[in-house]
């Protein structure tokens, strides 16, 4: 017999699926390893929304929002949603473990590879929800369908990013926490599965009822966490409003959760509107509606299946006539973020729109204006067809059904001779804005492109200044006058839009005492410089005395406090009719209620049209016939799901289609909302919300049925 000592093979690599033996602790060396690692990858996930949350608040808060008691409540709520968007990331991870030639435990380089696989994908969560610090700071919302959106246009949105935030401080501290993640993860892996050697050595059978018995417990896990809980319904937006207070509602929310519901409402319609659908028996909804908006002597066209499709004269205690005896022209200036909260002709203490406020002496001034939503978007459409803003239907433009013939006031005019023109400095396929206006009557287009050449200014993402936008509408204007045709033009600004890169206004310091807004208010005092500068040249040219300019806010932008879901003060504009050449009527203020839908009546109104077909859902300003302060339906943007009807100081919100209604009383000098609790409060918020769900509806009947415009080729007639 041999004294020699007994070999033993190395055993080379096991086809056996169970994870090698590990040495956690008492109560875990008894949990299937890939459980234990499911659960440390769960701690890691939980840990960084907590973090992340933490940042945003430090980031977008005022001490006037929340206090940090209050917050506490984000973080509690917010662990639902963070459980719902880490049960989604996991998955993926779940199905790679339980596969033995992608699992962590097969070897040494199957884990390193996993391991980084782990850290891009949660490094890249973590890139998504910093960059939603500053989508939070300019639209008081977590991401939502505007951030789907703008994937449409990288580039623009790449620079504005570029030049308005500080992009390479966010990448040094993104990276900083991938690494923190990267180790996390390892220290998970060698909780569940040993130090890395061990995945080199022989794989331990575990028993099978034990490994089931594992993925059992994920799984189920897996579908409560996604749920959000325990509950009879899956988790909703909703359930992170259940507070008063707005701000910690928001920051309860996770943002990967919410911009993965913005993309399936975006896909899915019926989400969103399909609610408001069938509120009201049809005939009555569109009953309710017209009697809201229409005039007395306005008939409808085709009651049965149209609702505001009408025809008639358009009162106005005011009429417009030229020295030339022609029709006026009619310029309609949508102007880029300009909020009535720091403009003086609206009620600002501190104005830095002095030119603006100069100008608006020798017109009508509507200084409770309102918005129909929050972006540049539904201004235009709802300015140009007076068509509202509605639940599922933000991106009108860019959509399908926007495919039919509305009442457009281009196309209104155009079939009374008008030349017809847009003009915008920046490019015509932001929002599909050449597409959409030439089907809605413009004939001529000047953008960006064909001003670049002469510009003198050019900033880094939008290119063209509003001066020299201003500029070529003034050349454009005075030689379309010259033709003896009159002339309809929309126009566009864009200088007050991030990153905020606009020329300086000749004798104005920099703004340095408004912290965050300083950048965006040199931006608006350089567009309101811009609006006075256009005016002042007008005057000089014989088309100014036929013209009637509007000039309006297509939205505001963020400013404390946020009132309601619908954020009140971002709709906040100015809304202004000028004609100093066609009327003695100047210097007004008017504070009724106005908003965009209200331009094109009041505009055939004080044209003198008498047999105007329109279809726009809002009322003529100048018409004194109705007795209340007038109306206006508006709504943020981006997916968000409250609608408001605002009606003289009274304000009836409904955070979804079946929400009970909140009816407040609101003041915007200084901004407040309070419940109406008069004796009287309940008829009016039953009857206000009646006519609110009517007016959704009916529009979303319309549109949906391409009914929302004309019945054939006759536009305008």
């Amino acid at each position: 017999m041999s004294d020699s000592p007994v070999k033993t093979a190395t055993p080379g690599p096991s086809a056996d699926p169970s994870p090698p033996p590990s040495r956690p602790g008492r109560f875990w060396r008894h949990v299937p390893a890939n459980l234990r690692f499911f659960v440390a990858f769960l701690v890691v996930l939980l840990g960084l929304f907590s973090l992340l949350r933490l940042g945003l608040i430090l980031r977008v808060r005022s001490p006037a929002d929340a206090s940090w008691g209050e917050l506490a409540r984000a973080f509690v709520v917010g662990l639902r949603f963070d459980l719902s968007t880490a049960a989604y990331l996991l998955l993926p991870a779940v199905v790679l473990c339980y596969v033995p030639w992608t699992a962590p435990w097969r070897g040494p380089q199957t884990r390193r590879a996993f391991l980084w696989l782990a850290t891009a994908v949660v490094g890249f969560a973590a890139f998504v929800l910093v960059a939603e610090f500053e989508f939070f700071k300019e639209f008081q919302s977590r991401y939502n369908q505007l951030a789907i959106r703008y994937l449409d246009h990288p580039e623009i949105v790449g620079g504005m990013a570029w030049y308005n935030y500080p992009v390479v401080r966010y990448l040094i501290g993104i990276a900083a926490l991938a690494a923190v993640v990267h180790l996390a993860l390892r220290a998970a892996m060698v909780f569940a599965y040993g130090p890395p050697a061990a995945a080199a050595g022989p794989a331990r059978r575990l028993s099978l009822p034990v490994e089931a018995a594992g993925a059992a417990v994920i799984g189920v896990g897996l579908l409560l966490g996604a749920r959000g809980g325990v509950q009879a319904e899956p988790l909703q937006w909703g359930d992170a409003f259940g507070g008063d207070n707005e701000f910690v509602s928001q920051m309860s929310l996770n943002g990967l959760w919410t911009l993965a519901h913005a993309a399936m409402d975006m896909n899915n319609r019926g989400r969103e509107a399909g609610g408001w659908a069938t509120q009201l028996p049809a005939d009555e909804a569109r009953r309710v509606a017209r009697q809201s908006i229409f005039a007395a002597g306005e008939v409808a066209v085709a009651p049965a299946d149209r609702t505001v499709l009408r025809r008639g004269p358009v009162a106005s205690s005011l009429k417009l006539k030229t020295s030339s005896g022609r029709p006026a022209n009619v310029v309609v200036v949508m102007m880029e973020s300009f909020s009535a909260r720091f403009c003086g002709a609206t009620g600002a203490e501190r104005s830095f729109t002095p030119r603006f406020d100069a100008v608006a002496k020798d017109g009508v001034l509507f200084d409770r204006a309102f918005s129909a939503g929050s972006h540049t978007h539904q201004g235009i459409y709802a300015t140009q067809l007076g068509f509202p803003n509605l639940p599922g239907y933000e991106t009108l433009m860019e959509s399908g059904v926007s495919n039919q013939e509305f009442c457009s006031l281009a196309s209104v005019l155009r079939a009374r001779d008008y030349q017809t023109f847009f003009l915008y400095n920046g490019n015509f396929s932001w929002d599909n804005m050449r597409g959409f206006f030439r089907k809605q009557g413009v004939d001529t287009f000047v953008g960006g492109d064909e001003m670049a050449a002469d510009a003198k200014y050019l900033d880094h993402v939008w290119g063209v200044s509003d001066g020299d936008l201003f500029d070529r509408c003034n050349r454009e204007f005075q030689a379309a006058h010259e033709k003896g045709r009159p002339f309809f033009a929309a126009v566009m600004t864009l200088s007050n839009h991030a990153p905020f890169e606009v020329p300086p206004v000749p004798g104005a310091a920099p703004i340095t005492e408004m912290g965050d807004f300083s950048r965006r208010l040199e931006a608006m005092r350089y567009a309101d410089h811009a609006v006075g500068e256009f005016v002042a040249a007008a005057r000089k040219l014989s088309y100014f005395n036929d013209t009637l300019f509007v000039f309006v806010g297509d939205h505001g932008f963020a400013t404390r406090p946020k009132l309601t879901e619908v954020n009140l003060l971002y709709h906040h504009v100015p809304l202004l009719f000028l004609a100093p050449g066609l009327t003695d009527k100047r210097g007004t203020v008017d504070h009724r209620v106005a908003g965009h839908n209200n331009v094109i009546p009041s505009v055939l109104g004080l044209l003198g049209l008498a047999d105007a077909t329109h279809a726009s859902w809002g009322r003529s300003l100048f018409d004194d016939s109705f007795v209340d302060e007038n109306f206006t339906v508006f709504k943020m943007s981006g997916g968000g799901k409250a609608v408001a009807l605002a009606r003289g100081d009274e304000l009836l919100v409904l955070n979804d289609a079946k929400a009970e209604p909140q009816l407040l009383k609101y003041t915007l000098w200084p901004p407040a909302v309070a419940p109406a609790a008069d004796p009287d409060a309940p008829v009016r918020k039953k009857a206000m919300a009646k006519e609110l769900r009517a007016y959704v509806q009916s529009a979303l009947a319309d549109l949906i049925g391409q009914k929302a415009g004309l019945m054939g080729p006759a536009a305008g007639k």
